[in-house]
């Protein structure tokens, strides 16, 4: 019979938030090992979603985010080619977002911050009045602060690649992804092993009720399904291949929920030695880790 180990982002000491014992042996190796993943993919499927709604007013991506990119243009700097729009769907033909770490952080429940830094490449690759376009990453991080426990505890991601945008419907999106990713968490200053990846998954959004997906406004309300493969090595650690799959994920728009894009459903990463579960808890909470490892 398998044996679950239940664990939270607010609570697992192998999360962001919070401090890791050394470990002694094989079980618990894999045990931090899996929930490290957890801190990645969630950090890599949120990232993405709320980047599924890019426009706003006057033809400048946001990252749907309002409470962190209102701080614009001191948050970020636009390259020439911004108010180029030939087809005029607010993406512009092709241009380049400087984030900086230095203004552009957002507060989140419980004392935590997010922090924006790096660059993004936009290309509208459909000359039609659509939200297909493309993204190149280039050295995008993303920083998660908390102190938890008198501890101060910091998730740091780095991400390079693409990630191809193609409007299927009024109501659909899908998101391809080829994303080089690495990351290190640290607590009161001391680093942990650091983490490489590579994010080959999909992304399938659909509009809920009647809604459709409009240009100059924020994405509706609406499920995701995501699939592909996620390969990660986490220091010395042998590389792990994982199949992932989430269907029905709640998403919920800007006006509904700023803390987070997806507030509902389950994400699954599996390989050989097991199955890492991140369960989305609503708008306001953090979601949980479950790790399952595969049956002897």
């Amino acid at each position: 019979m398998k044996k679950m180990v239940w664990l939270t982002l607010a609570l697992s000491c192998a999360t962001f938030l919070t401090a890791c014992p050394s470990p002694n042996n094989e079980t618990a190796l894999l045990l931090e090992e899996s929930n490290a993943l957890g801190d990645n993919a969630y950090d890599d499927v949120e990232e993405y979603a709320d980047t599924l709604g890019i426009v706003e007013s006057g033809g400048v991506p946001v990252e749907v985010n309002a409470a962190l990119h209102s701080q614009a243009p001191i948050c970020r700097t636009i390259s020439a080619g911004a108010n180029t729009d030939s087809d005029s769907d607010n993406i512009p033909d092709d241009v380049t977002y400087t984030f900086s770490k230095a203004n552009c952080t957002k507060q989140l429940a419980g004392g935590a911050t997010f922090t924006r830094g790096g660059n993004k490449r936009i290309q509208d690759t459909d000359n039609t009045n659509n939200r297909s376009h493309s993204e190149t990453l280039i050295g995008l991080e993303s920083v998660w602060t908390r102190t938890l426990n008198g501890k101060n505890v910091v998730f740091t991601a780095t991400r390079n690649g693409t990630r191809n945008i193609t409007q299927g419907s009024s109501t659909t999106l899908t998101r391809v992804h080829d994303v080089n990713g690495s990351s290190v968490r640290t607590v009161d200053g001391n680093a942990g092993l650091g983490v490489v990846w590579r994010n080959q998954m999909s992304i399938a959004y659909t509009a809920g009720g009647n809604s459709t997906i409009s240009n100059t406004a924020p994405l509706p309300d609406g499920t995701l399904n995501i699939s592909g493969t996620w390969t990660s090595t986490r220091g010395t650690r042998p590389q792990r291949v994982f199949t992932v799959s989430g269907n029905g994920l709640g998403f919920s728009k800007e006006s509904t929920c700023n803390a987070r894009r997806i507030v509902s459903g389950t994400l699954t990463l599996t390989d050989s030695k097991g199955t890492v579960g991140i369960t989305f808890n609503g708008c306001n909470s953090l979601p949980s880790i479950v790790f399952t490892p595969a049956a002897n």
